[in-house]
């Protein structure tokens, strides 16, 4: 999985959560749709998490391929301020 960080990176804050799409905001103020799969690994600190840790505000990074429609096919997601969670 450590070689999974070679490739594509995005960073930003969740705008937006739907279903199978997140929206990112990076630091240019540009909006990045996020598409997840069954295969998307979504992490916070050392440990797997699901989806329902994926909410506006969090701070996450990216690691996936962006196709010729700009939409970004996460593998990895890791999530940075887990604030607020149960």
């Amino acid at each position: 999985m450590f070689n999974n960080w070679a490739t594509n990176q995005y960073f930003g804050k969740i705008s937006t959560v739907k279903n199978d799409l997140i929206i990112i905001i990076d630091k240019k103020n540009t909006e990045k749709n996020i598409i997840l799969d069954e295969k998307t690994k979504i992490m916070m600190s050392f440990r797997s998490v699901g989806r329902e840790q994926l909410i506006p505000n969090a701070s996450i990074i990216v690691v996936g391929e962006s196709d010729t429609k700009g939409n970004i096919h996460a593998k990895v997601i890791r999530i940075f301020n887990p604030k607020n969670r149960r």
